[in-house]
């Protein structure tokens, strides 16, 4: 198939959301079962965009096919660099004096006449991300390091009477000439953009944005033209949406993925307010090209709501796992929850259940894995409550199926899901799951009593969750049975079975 396809997201982190979790998984199955090379498409800067790809590419999770166009590497000039694990030390700071930081590759500089010149913030690996430059103890430059090894990015800093910080930005070619400049005014939180210029190698102005979103509609409009009959998958649909409809080609296909639950309160799918991240999108439902959902129950309460359309039910796939760890050899007592440390995750409720779960098993485990701005918000907690011999907070592991394999049980308090590729992940690992009965997905994967349990999120779920936690690790033979079947079970979400979806959809245009 000769027609280029794109997956569109934002960025490549060190951490996955599971929506970028999900595209790799993808680029995989189009490589291996339709032959198709994707491209992922993001938006924001990274510096380290294309280290952390290649190391999902090297653990198999994203296809080693898979090319990654980025906004600013195609403004940059940068997108045909490749990626060498090269250091860069900036000569500037040979002349002074260095100082390492305790517990960390970071480093600090020193002036002979002591007075505090530079900071080095340093990867695991111990290359230099970015440096940033005091005077007086102030900061007023940030240099930061393309993990191709050129300077990248420069930022300068500049302080008005009331306390507000003003940056200019300047964006470097791989030669070192000024390819973009960003005026920025910071107030508190707030950041906005005063100007960007695009100049040329002469540092003559090409054009003047006024946005990122202005710089979006541009490239992506650059896209379109030397791909005009490309197919567009959104996984990120709020950030490209507009910039796509914008380029009026008709020979173009958009397909959007709602890959959350569709209204802002899911227990009130035909009345709540639209989730803003697909408004665009249900608004006018007949005049998308195609719709993916995760699953029949949403496809119905989305078509009854916002009218039918073109709605294809195509779920997250995954590898078949070549072993599955038996019964007898996993940690018998760890129970395991994978997800970001975001409010929507409600990790709140998983410590409150497993509190009640130490009541009656005291030996019990809870680790959690994942990366996200709640992380201390349940450090503290665990740390305040006295679970630190039995809740575990652990950083993001993008090996999740060593896991699975090791763990008996994995859990899901999440209210706000559409499909939740942890699930599949743990089952298709034979590690069973309860988790909350909600819109949408534990029920289309979970089967109630052999591979795990379903918890209504009534007023007694907590009791309840926890009640099935205890009955689980208590009684061996439900446990190993629920083992045994949740690998079995998962059939219909394999690569080779959702291909044939993909494939069905991508011949219709």
């Amino acid at each position: 198939m000769n027609r280029p396809i794109f997956f569109v997201n934002v960025d490549i982190g060190k951490g996955l959301a599971g929506i970028e979790s999900s595209a790799m998984l993808r680029s995989v199955m189009f490589n291996d079962y339709l032959n198709i090379n994707a491209i992922y498409l993001t938006n924001y800067y990274n510096s380290q965009l294309h280290k952390n790809k290649k190391q999902y590419q090297n653990s198999g999770r994203m296809s080693s096919a898979m090319k990654v166009f980025n906004m600013y590497d195609f403004f940059q000039e940068t997108t045909s660099a490749d990626y060498e694990d090269r250091h860069v030390f900036p000569a500037k700071l040979a002349a002074h004096r260095k100082v390492p930081v305790s517990n960390s590759n970071d480093m600090r500089f020193f002036t002979k006449e002591g007075d505090f010149y530079a900071y080095c913030k340093c990867s695991d690996d111990g290359a230099i991300e970015h440096v940033n430059y005091f005077e007086d103890n102030q900061i007023i430059r940030r240099e930061v390091f393309d993990c191709r090894g050129f300077l990248s990015r420069s930022e300068l800093f500049s302080f008005s009477a009331d306390g507000s910080k003003i940056t200019n930005e300047i964006y470097y070619r791989q030669d070192g000439t000024v390819a973009l400049h960003k005026r920025c005014l910071i107030s508190g939180s707030d950041i906005s953009i005063q100007s960007i210029y695009l100049t040329d190698k002469l540092g003559h102005i090409i054009t003047r944005f006024l946005s990122d979103e202005d710089m979006l509609d541009f490239w992506v409009d650059a896209l379109v033209k030397t791909h005009s009959n490309a197919i567009f998958i959104g996984d990120r649909n709020k950030e490209y949406y507009s910039s796509l409809k914008k380029t009026k080609n008709e020979s173009i296909k958009i397909i959007p993925i709602i890959h959350s639950v569709h209204t802002c309160d899911g227990k009130n799918i035909m009345e709540a307010e639209t989730n803003h991240f697909f408004r665009p999108v249900l608004d006018d439902p007949a005049n998308q090209d195609a719709i993916i959902v995760f699953t029949d129950e949403q496809r119905q309460d989305i078509a009854s709501r916002y009218g039918e359309a073109n709605y294809h039910i195509i779920p997250h796939s995954h590898s078949p796992v070549a072993y599955n760890t038996p019964f007898a050899e996993r940690k018998r007592m760890k129970v395991v929850y994978l997800a970001r440390y975001s409010s929507e995750k409600n990790h709140s409720y998983a410590l409150e259940i497993f509190k009640k779960v130490l009541e009656t098993m005291p030996n019990a485990e809870l680790h959690l894995y994942g990366f996200g701005d709640e992380e201390n918000f349940i450090k503290n907690y665990v740390k305040e409550n006295g679970l630190s011999e039995n809740v575990f907070v652990n950083p993001f592991e993008s090996d999740v199926n060593k896991i699975y394999q090791e763990s008996v049980l994995s859990i899901l308090t999440s209210t706000c899901e559409a499909f939740c590729l942890s699930v599949m992940e743990s089952l298709f690992n034979g590690c069973p799951v309860i988790a909350l009965d909600i819109k949408y997905g534990p029920s289309a994967m979970i089967q109630d009593g052999k591979s795990g349990f379903l918890i209504n999120h009534d007023d007694d779920f907590e009791d309840n969750f926890a009640n099935k936690i205890i009955e689980v690790l208590t009684d061996d033979e439900l446990n190993e049975s629920f083992v045994n079947y949740a690998a079995t079970s998962m059939d219909a979400y394999t690569h080779s079975a959702v291909a044939q979806r993909w494939q069905k959809l991508i011949k219709s245009f």
